[in-house]
């Protein structure tokens, strides 16, 4: 019985110190996490409606070693 009362003392004069987060956390840790959903996904919807294409727009690359950025072209030689 004198180990455990020694046990015990040596827990609260350590607990005693620490912040109610810290004691918290150590709790959490101790409790069982929940373990990911592993069945299997849901299936696929049916499509919605038609796809709408984007704007056609100019390529940025104009060349092998130019491009075009905010209406700018520059070479890559140019910048350095």
């Amino acid at each position: 019985m004198t180990r455990m009362a020694e046990q015990l003392g040596r827990l609260w004069r350590t607990v005693r110190w620490l912040k109610a987060e810290q004691i918290l956390g150590r709790v959490r840790i101790k409790l069982p996490r929940p373990h990911p959903d592993m069945s299997a996904a849901p299936s696929l919807r049916a499509a919605a409606g038609n796809w709408v294409m984007p704007p056609p727009r100019e390529p940025s690359l104009v060349g092998p070693l130019r491009m075009r950025f905010l209406g700018e072209e520059h070479g890559l030689a140019d910048v350095g």
